[in-house]
């Protein structure tokens, strides 16, 4: 009812002006704030509404920040993890997308959904507390400890952790995850191994 009384309160301009100005409103409030939570990330990055059903399924069937972003009905099809989609889509602008292979995703909703960077084989997921890194058998792990280091990672437990804040029993991070995403994978795909 809150959008629609403000969406009615906007003047006579067309819809989709109108509701950009909300959305826009939304951003810059939850940004000043610092508060993203799922919320947030589904309205800020498109790609991570692009699934063709309009079904999310979570953990344990709560919203957060572990997701699948159905394309079908069912899991048993093809699906995306929008946090994971939404880091690839945003390196790919405007690199192409020959350093990290498309996620593509089956099975339940509680197995582990990875990000995969093609010449290193380093894998990523999105947690509730960030990022887990895993790096495969053979791949040199001091050779990215820089990196690592730079962008906050714990070398022993290889996660990246966001720093949140919870307000009635809602985590927020306190930065954006996606972008924090981004920056390690670009930084990872063009470490010099």
């Amino acid at each position: 009812m809150q959008m629609l009384d403000k969406l009615n309160g906007l003047g006579n301009t067309s819809i989709s002006v109108r509701l950009q100005v909300i959305i826009d409103d939304y951003l810059a409030d939850q940004e000043h704030a610092k508060n993203f939570d799922w919320r947030y990330y589904l309205v800020k990055y498109e790609e991570m509404r692009q699934g063709d059903s309009g079904i999310y399924v979570g953990s344990q069937g709560a919203k957060g920040f572990s997701l699948c972003m159905l394309y079908k009905e069912r899991l048993n099809s093809y699906y995306r993890d929008p946090y994971l989609f939404a880091v690839f889509t945003q390196h790919n602008r405007p690199i192409s997308n020959q350093d990290i292979k498309d996620p593509w995703h089956t099975g339940f909703e509680t197995e582990t959904r990875w990000l995969e960077l093609v010449k290193s084989g380093i894998r990523l997921t999105c947690q509730p507390e960030g990022f887990l890194l895993d790096f495969p058998v053979g791949v040199n792990r001091n050779a990215y400890e820089q990196v690592l280091l730079n962008h906050g990672v714990d070398v022993n437990t290889l996660i990246l952790s966001i720093p949140q804040m919870e307000n009635n029993d809602i985590l927020y991070d306190t930065l954006d995850r996606v972008q924090a995403g981004v920056a390690l994978v670009r930084d990872l795909i063009s470490n010099p191994v």
